[in-house]
This record gives C-alpha cells, sequence and structure tokens, in this order.
C-alpha cells in the first residue's frame, strides 16, 4: 500500500521536443500489474493500494500534468489545480489522464484550464488490462476552454470490444466546456466527428452526464455510444449535434437545452461510429422535456431503426420524422 498528497505544486515547461515542450507528465502515479495476467508495458509489475491527491496546483506548458494509472482499491483526488498551455503542441496532449484502474474510484473536480488540442480529462478502462472490477470515476465542477475541436471529457469502455462486460462507471456534471468555433478535418466526414465531440461515452457500464455548460464548435456537445445512461438538465450552444446518441439503448435524455446546433439538436442513429461492441439499433431510449431551437437541419432527428424509443413532451420547431413516436 502507498499513499501520496500533491499539493500547492508548481510546474512550468517551455517549448521543447516533447511533444512541443520540454516536459512529459507533471504528477505521474502509477502501479504496475493488475489481477490478471496481462504484457506489462510499464516495467516491474508492483501492484499499489492507496490514497492519492493531486490538488491545488499549477500546471503550465506541461503535456500530462496529472495521471493516474493501474491502480488496485484505491481512491484518487484530482481537485483546484490550475493547467495551462501555451505552445504549440505536436502530440495532442491529455491534461488529465486516468486509465484501467480496478475497483477504484476517482475524483476530478475544480479544475481550471485551456486546451489547445487533445482532451482536457481522458478517461480510458481496459486499455492495456482486461478483467479489471468496476470502478467510478466523478468529473464535476471543472472549467476547460477546449479550442480546435479539443475534448471536454472523454470516457471509453475497452472492455466490450473483446466480448467482457463494461467495468467504467462515470459521472460528468456541472461542468463548463468552451469550445471555439472549429471545422474538423477528420476523413471521412462525419463518420469520424465522435472524436472531435465535447463530452463522449462509448460503452460504458453507466454514464451520467447533468447540468453541464457546453458551448461546442463544430462537434457534438454530448456523444454517447452504447447505453444505458442519463443525459439532464444540460445547456448546449452552438455544436454540430447537441445530443447525440449512436447505437445507444436504455439512455434517458431530459430536460437539456439545445440551441444553434449546426445539424440536429438531438440526433438519434444506428451508424455505430465509434464501433462499439453494441451493434443492434438504438432502442428503448427516451427523450422527454427537452427545449430545443434553431437548429441547422433538425430540432430532432431519429433515423427510424430500433424499437422502443419514445419522445414526449419535447418543444421543438422541426424532426424528422415529422410525427415521433410519443409517450
Amino acid at each position: 500500500m502507498v499513499s501520496a498528497a500533491i499539493d500547492h505544486v508548481s510546474m512550468v515547461g517551455a517549448a521543447g521536443d516533447w511533444g512541443g515542450g520540454n516536459t512529459g507528465d507533471g504528477v505521474y502515479i502509477s502501479g504496475k500489474t493488475l489481477p490478471s495476467t496481462w504484457y506489462n508495458v510499464e516495467g516491474d509489475p508492483y501492484p499499489i493500494t492507496g490514497t492519492y491527491s493531486i490538488t491545488n496546483s499549477v500546471f503550465d506548458n506541461i503535456e500530462t500534468p496529472a495521471q493516474a494509472n493501474f491502480l488496485v482499491n484505491s481512491k484518487v483526488v484530482i481537485c483546484g489545480n490550475t493547467i495551462s498551455m501555451e505552445i504549440v503542441p505536436t502530440i495532442p496532449p491529455y491534461e488529465i489522464d486516468v486509465f484501467d484502474n480496478s475497483n477504484t474510484n476517482v475524483l476530478i473536480c475544480g479544475n481550471r484550464g485551456t486546451v489547445s488540442y487533445g482532451e482536457a480529462i481522458n478517461v480510458w478502462q481496459g486499455a492495456l488490462k482486461s478483467g479489471l472490477l468496476p470502478s467510478t470515476v466523478t468529473i464535476t465542477d471543472n472549467n476547460f476552454q477546449v479550442n480546435q475541436g479539443a475534448n471536454g471529457a472523454v470516457l471509453l469502455d475497452f472492455e466490450p470490444f473483446s466480448g467482457a462486460a463494461p467495468t467504467l462507471n462515470a459521472v460528468v456534471s456541472g461542468n463548463v466546456f468552451q469550445n471555439s468555433p472549429y471545422t474538423p478535418t477528420c476523413t471521412p466526414f462525419p463518420s469520424c466527428i465522435w472524436g472531435y465531440s465535447v463530452i463522449v461515452s462509448v460503452a460504458l457500464k453507466s454514464t451520467t452526464v447533468s447540468l453541464n455548460n457546453i458551448a461546442g464548435g463544430g462537434a457534438d456537445g454530448i456523444y454517447l455510444n452504447g447505453g444505458p445512461g442519463t443525459i439532464i438538465g444540460n445547456t448546449i450552444t452552438g455544436a454540430f449535434d447537441g445530443v447525440s446518441l449512436d447505437v445507444a439503448s436504455g439512455v434517458h435524455v431530459a430536460g437539456n437545452v439545445i440551441r444553434n446546433s449546426v445539424d440536429n439538436g438531438i440526433n438519434v442513429t444506428s451508424i455505430n461510429y465509434a464501433g462499439s461492441v453494441p451493434g443492434t439499433p438504438s432502442s428503448n431510449d427516451f427523450i422527454m422535456g427537452n427545449f430545443v431551437h434553431n437548429s441547422g437541419t433538425y430540432d430532432l432527428y431519429w433515423d427510424g431503426q430500433g424499437t422502443g424509443n419514445v419522445w414526449c413532451h419535447n418543444i421543438y420547431q422541426t424532426s424528422s420524422p415529422s410525427v415521433l413516436p410519443s409517450c
């Protein structure tokens, strides 16, 4: 068992040859081997358990200021930090990076910062290691200016891609993500646009996205692939699609205010852009009590596939089909 607290530390980098800077990681908290056998790309096998915190610190021009990876039965707090990047990175940075933790709770709260490219908060489960026990990440009260199509929060559970059950639970609540206008250059467009979305959830065990303020520019405000999940009480302005459910089942979308979407305000499809294992059409999704206005194509869009989808008590002007299944 190992515990560590990093508080009121200042780290300042400069231009260099490490992804555009001269410093890679700021604070790197990492275990090694987790419960089952895997190829250890990190080094010698030393699993660690404990309580860790990175708080009230300043990180400037650091490629990845805070990481917490390969932990077992642990608690992690990454809160109250200020993060900035003035140099232009050659490798997209992850400002806060969390992956492959087993039976571990991670709280990411009250951080403030700017992201030129890449991701403000990156959470992966099962990326290098399978057979993990369920873990939970809570992302709340953060404020990030994300530019050039960068992501606010990316949540990916790789377990279902290999046929295993998902093990990542996530709550993303009360954050502010401002995304500058941007036209993605990915190919083919728009099949790759999920990767540019402000909040991305792919194949999680459970997802709650609530009470966030999202200003998107050329990317989806919230993209959810898989399910189940809850998307409630968010304000989304100027995204590509305000809320996009793609091969998503058992998702509740309620009480969101979505304005000025480039394409659709709420988009329910079965294209499976992210390519997660759930391959059945979007079904049993409940879209209720949303205010959707001034979308470029349709306020509400459904591709007509799947069963059990319900659209109830929404305030909108345009939809496709013109008559949606109602409660």
